[in-house]
């Protein structure tokens, strides 16, 4: 199985949101860091572009520039 992805590096962690239910595992961010330790995995984040799976066992996602904010003006 071959995938292809892009790294992500959320900011929701920033944004006035609730604090995460660990109790029933719900988060309302994606706070990386936080999830990797609970995993055991390192701190990267990556979402799917394409993949050669058979049958899909997940879903990927086009990635844009449609959210990056223009600031250097």
């Amino acid at each position: 199985m071959r995938i292809l992805a892009n790294l992500l590096w959320p900011d929701e962690a920033a944004a006035p949101i609730p604090e995460p239910d660990r109790a029933r595992n719900i988060r309302f961010a994606r706070d990386v860091a936080a999830m990797a330790t609970k995993l055991g995995a390192e701190p990267v984040l990556l979402v799917q572009r394409l993949s050669s799976e058979e049958t899909p066992v997940t879903t990927t996602f086009a990635v844009t520039s449609a959210g990056i904010p223009n600031r250097h003006l």
